[in-house]
């Protein structure tokens, strides 16, 4: 089967998006509702994702999977840095917060480095910009290391 034609599995629905497992590739439907990977495709409406409970996350990803009769397993390719990329760098006080509070709870600064350096300088609010700085500067001791 042509991988361009493969069957699309949605496994959630993130603003109004589609998600998905594509050939085991994590794929968004776009507006006309062709599946794109979510590395290479990010709609907008992704970050509302960032509203959820970070720590709480993976396993209701595992079990939205489960439900679809695919393995859990999956959970662990999905690309949650581009969407904590989208929430640092939009141009909102509320998304950004939000990001902030999943990379501080996952520990996964060195993930979205180059978002952080974003927000240090263009964060809408100077409590953000001074997390971000926090993030990079513990990241970038020598005994966290990168």
């Amino acid at each position: 089967m042509d991988p361009q034609h493969a069957p699309f599995s949605e496994v959630l629905t993130l603003g109004g998006c589609p998600v998905g497992l594509q050939n085991n590739i994590w794929t968004v439907k776009n507006r006309e509702g062709t599946p794109m990977a979510l590395a290479e495709y990010v709609a907008p409406g992704l970050v509302v994702l960032l509203e959820r409970a970070p720590e709480a996350f993976d396993a209701d990803l595992r079990g939205l999977l489960q439900d679809q009769d695919l393995d859990a397993k999956l959970a662990e390719t999905f690309p949650l840095p581009v969407i904590l990329r989208l929430g640092l760098e939009w141009p909102s006080e509320y998304w950004q917060g939000l990001a902030l509070t999943w990379v501080e709870t996952l520990q996964c600064a060195h993930q979205v480095m180059s978002a952080l350096e974003v927000t240090v300088i263009h964060g809408r609010a100077q409590r953000h910009r001074h997390r971000a700085r926090r993030l990079l500067k513990y990241i970038q001791r020598p005994e966290v290391g990168l």
